[in-house]
């Protein structure tokens, strides 16, 4: 009798373990299918906001980067004040009063800027976020304008945050994404407001860089 009941309980226990297993692999499935959903309907969204507002959001980037990047703005580092949000340059880059931070013998200077990829991941009436490529057409140049050599067909990727301000679409935040696998380590070394301003890192490598989406 002592060896019957020793089997029925060796019996119930590998049923319970192997009830406990399958209830494991369950939970697994059902995150991985929601883990999956998730990711696509984030990919569906952006999707579908880049069809709605693909030409606008091209055109405020293509407006902020030549701005940011023209002839003016490198003599006069002043006048990109009206291109941020109030404390950009405090929490992003540095005051504009370190004369350090625009006292190089050289300034890169856009002429065009071409949008290769976009990618809107959200847009409300009071921010956008977005991955973009940009293709730059430009030079180097000297203080006294005169021109050290041009470049052409050099291409740029970032995600962008645009907050509303003033009636304008300001820079918020800004991550540089051009080589992908530098992102992680640059997020690492990013700033406490900027990470608060771009929030979470998409998952879907198509989401980091256009370049590679699908």
């Amino acid at each position: 009798m002592l060896r019957g009941s020793l089997a029925k309980v060796k019996n119930s226990t590998q049923l319970i373990v192997g009830l406990i297993v399958l209830v494991f692999l369950g939970i697994s499935c059902v995150v991985l299918v929601l883990s999956s959903s998730f990711l696509s309907l984030g990919k569906d969204r952006s999707e579908f906001l880049t069809q709605q507002h693909e030409q606008e959001v091209s055109m405020i980037v293509k407006q902020f980067e030549l701005a940011w990047g023209s002839l003016e703005a490198y003599l006069d580092p002043s006048t990109r004040q009206g291109l941020v949000i109030t404390g950009y340059f405090d929490s992003q880059i540095g005051s504009l009063d370190q004369k350090a931070l625009f006292s190089e013998e050289f300034g890169v200077v856009y002429e065009n800027i071409e949008i290769n990829h976009i990618r809107i991941l959200n847009y409300t009436p009071q921010q956008i976020k977005l991955v973009a490529c940009i293709q730059v057409t430009g030079s180097y140049v000297r203080p006294d304008r005169s021109v050290i050599i041009s470049f052409s067909n050099i291409e740029q990727c970032a995600i962008y945050v645009f907050y509303q301000q003033d009636s304008q679409w300001k820079l918020a935040g800004k991550l540089d994404t051009t080589v992908p696998d530098n992102v992680g380590r640059d997020w690492d070394l990013a700033s406490r407001e900027l990470k608060e301003i771009i929030g979470t890192l998409p998952k879907d490598p198509g989401m980091i860089d256009e370049r590679f989406g699908n």
